[in-house]
């Protein structure tokens, strides 16, 4: 029997497989970020506890052991198979792929693969807060509950992030005003800046699910305040992509199997993409502190 009436986990009350990052001043319940409740006042934040309204407090480090990123970063290519990851992942590519191969067919195939675009994202979104919370496994396939919030917010939030991290390329390309050679210095430099801007830019977006997260007093301070575990991860992450597209490219026009293991190898690469994003998160709240 517990006597002092406080959790025998330190894990998340709410999520028992997720670390806590905060305990209850008054139940003494433990929760995670995703789960507290946080009050701006006009010169101060508070975290509230989700159950009983009392004030909360972040546990000390030695209460809340998160390995640092650099160690869990290997881990983030077996996340997607970890308990019913496996389940999600193989029936996710068989729906996605049969999909895929009906609206080839379709007049409006376009316009179905944007929605189908819209869910993915949505559930990317899912992965990098699930794994910013320091959950382990993959978070179920989101609802399909609203049109607006599931599909396109989204797919608006992700073009806006890459148009706004583009833009100082774009901007140079259009006021230079004659074609410009691929090699062009200051070209190179505006799309090296943007390339470097977006997987801090979307992180917080994903987090805070809304553009104002763009601003760069946010996301460049965030970049200094974990610069090498983030030049790793904008390291890691193009490579990622490329295996993707590798993978796609290889299976992609192999008949009805290749599709769907052309389906498999896109959302696996997307899960990891996520998951890494998140981690950067997770495994720097202390130092970030954005929730």
């Amino acid at each position: 029997m517990n006597l002092n009436n406080t959790p025998e986990s330190t894990n998340c009350k709410n999520h028992p497989t997720v670390a806590s990052g905060w305990q209850c001043n008054s139940c003494q319940n433990y929760f995670c970020d995703q789960c507290i409740k946080v009050l701006n006042l006009r010169n101060e934040t508070l975290r509230v506890c989700p159950q009983c309204k009392g004030l909360c407090r972040a546990l000390e480090s030695d209460e809340q052991a998160v390995k640092p990123f650099l160690e869990q970063l290997p881990g983030a290519f077996s996340y997607p198979f970890k308990g019913k990851g496996k389940i999600l992942l193989i029936s996710g590519a068989i729906l996605f792929g049969i999909t895929e191969l009906i609206l080839s067919l379709s007049l409006f195939k376009f316009i179905f693969m944007f929605f189908i675009g819209g869910y993915l994202i949505a559930y990317m979104f899912n992965i990098i807060e699930s794994s910013a919370s320091g959950n382990e496994e993959l978070p179920d396939w989101p609802d399909f509950s609203d049109f607006w919030g599931d599909i396109i917010r989204p797919m608006l939030l992700v073009f806006t992030t890459t148009l706004v991290c583009l833009s100082p390329a774009i901007i140079y390309l259009v006021r230079s005003g004659q074609e410009l050679s691929p090699t062009d210095p200051l070209l190179c430099i505006a799309i090296v800046a943007g390339l470097l801007y977006f997987p801090m830019g979307l992180l917080a977006v994903a987090l805070f699910n809304r553009i104002l997260a763009l601003n760069p007093l946010l996301v460049v301070s965030s970049i200094l305040k974990v610069p090498l575990e983030y030049l790793i991860a904008c390291v890691v992450l193009p490579l990622v992509y490329v295996a993707s597209m590798f993978g796609e490219g290889l299976f992609g026009s192999i008949t009805f199997l290749g599709h769907i293991l052309s389906c498999f190898f896109s959302l696996y690469f997307m899960m990891v993409e996520a998951r890494i994003l998140g981690l950067i998160y997770y495994a720097n709240k202390n130092r970030l502190r954005w929730i």
